[in-house]
């Protein structure tokens, strides 16, 4: 499907490295497409602020295709990050609320089951379902627009791209 007439939205993580190699899997050109980074492509909030500032792109820009892409935990790391939970642990002002926090998410009571606060913080150990989730929430919000496709994309831990199934 050659799409390079058409706008594309581009949700991806902080990593930049991956952009071109997206580019060739969606085979279009940069030009044609407006990149939004996040750390990581989770939509959290149906009505939050990420939500809105993809709704208004959609509208302003003539968005017809969204990629959400993902990238598995051994290529999301920054190089050089600092681990952030040993960052926050070693200030005492967060030393009880990260017990707390981390009670929270063992006990189920977040969002994400079977993880701790660590894994949370890390990043990138739940990309594939962050990613299914953030693409099943825009395609089933009531303000867009029924004829934006809507994909996801993850690479996996053999650097491939793999698409998602694709339109509803």
């Amino acid at each position: 499907m050659d799409i390079n007439q058409q706008k594309i939205l581009l949700l991806t993580g902080i990593n930049q490295k991956i952009e071109s190699e997206i580019y060739e899997v969606i085979r279009t050109k940069p030009e044609g497409i407006v990149t939004l980074h996040a750390a990581g492509p989770l939509i959290v909030h149906q009505y939050g602020d990420l939500m809105r500032t993809i709704l208004l792109l959609v509208y302003s820009e003539g968005i017809k295709d969204i990629y959400v892409v993902g990238v598995h935990e051994q290529h999301y790391n920054i190089d050089d990050a600092p681990n952030l939970y040993d960052h926050l642990y070693r200030n005492l002002e967060f030393r009880d609320k990260l017990q707390v926090i981390d009670y929270l998410f063992s006990s189920n009571q977040i969002e994400f089951p079977n993880i701790s606060l660590k894994e949370w913080l890390a990043g990138g150990k739940f990309v594939h379902e962050s990613v299914h989730r953030s693409v099943e929430m825009l395609r089933n919000h009531p303000l867009m627009p029924s004829d934006v496709r809507i994909y996801g994309l993850f690479q996996n831990e053999g650097r491939e791209i793999v698409q998602f199934p694709s339109v509803l």
